[in-house]
């Protein structure tokens, strides 16, 4: 064999060597957050929160899964890619638990758990990157239609889509109430009580212009009345926002037309 082909032959042993060493720790780390383990001090919550305890070996599609979303970072193309989980109830099911264990520890440890792209993210920030994915599994149903199909659906019906919209986008701090309260109605336990209690009390229910993106308090913005998603500030910016925003509603109530279909 030619020195080169040895040579290109050793490059991409290293390479693969180097992805499954990176696939081992990401498991390793999100089995420690899934279980409630502290990262600093080894302390373990000792509450299931009311969900699947079951953490499978990272051999498991549900694993795989898992790790690969929390690299990619992308809930679409990760699912896409392992149709043995979007096309399984119950491989569904355990990773929304799963998922929904991860950003509980996180909310309740609330420290400087991962830095990405050299910004550290403390618990909410990583409790709230997730939440997307979690709806999504949620409300997937592979007897709709085409992968597509069904994926559009998931996401842009308009509980999921009102949901996404009042956890915001990139303003963690504002959100962190409707983070709190997204995992509080998800587990069956008093963990996040306190938590929540205190985030009502002292943190406003905030919202953002679909046009002008000033924030106001929610229950001063108007919704679409057609899709009952997009909201603005005032009705002069729902009407210079609407040549845009067209091709959204349409999305937004096509979606949701199918939701109401399926669930009849």
């Amino acid at each position: 064999m030619p020195s080169s082909s040895r040579k290109k032959n050793k490059g991409k042993d290293r390479k693969a060597k180097k992805v499954e060493l990176e696939r081992v720790a990401i498991y390793n780390a999100w089995r420690g957050w899934a279980s409630g383990r502290n990262r600093t001090t080894g302390n373990q919550i000792q509450c299931s929160h009311g969900l699947d305890t079951t953490i499978p070996d990272k051999s498991h599609p549900v694993s795989s899964f898992i790790s690969d979303y929390l690299v990619l970072d992308d809930i679409r193309d990760t699912l896409q890619a392992h149709e043995e989980v979007w096309n399984n109830d119950d491989h569904r099911k355990l990773a929304r638990d799963i998922l929904i264990r991860i950003g509980t520890k996180n909310l309740l440890d609330n420290e400087i758990n991962a830095v990405i792209q050299n910004t550290p993210l403390d618990g909410v920030s990583l409790a709230w990157g997730i939440t997307t994915a979690i709806l999504i599994l949620e409300n997937y149903d592979e007897m709709v239609g085409s992968f597509d199909v069904n994926y559009g659906v998931a996401k842009y019906n308009r509980i999921v889509a009102s949901k996404n919209r009042d956890l915001g986008e990139k303003h963690i701090s504002k959100s962190k109430r409707d983070v709190i309260k997204f995992y509080r109605k998800r587990t069956n336990c008093s963990c996040l009580k306190k938590m929540h209690l205190e985030a009502r009390n002292t943190l406003p229910k905030l919202g953002k212009c679909n046009h002008c993106k000033v924030e106001k308090e929610r229950s001063l913005l108007m919704v679409c009345s057609r899709c009952m998603v997009d909201q603005y500030c005032s009705r002069k910016c729902q009407v210079a926002a609407s040549a845009e925003h067209r091709s959204e509603c349409d999305m937004f109530v096509w979606a949701h037309e199918k939701a109401v279909t399926i669930s009849e």
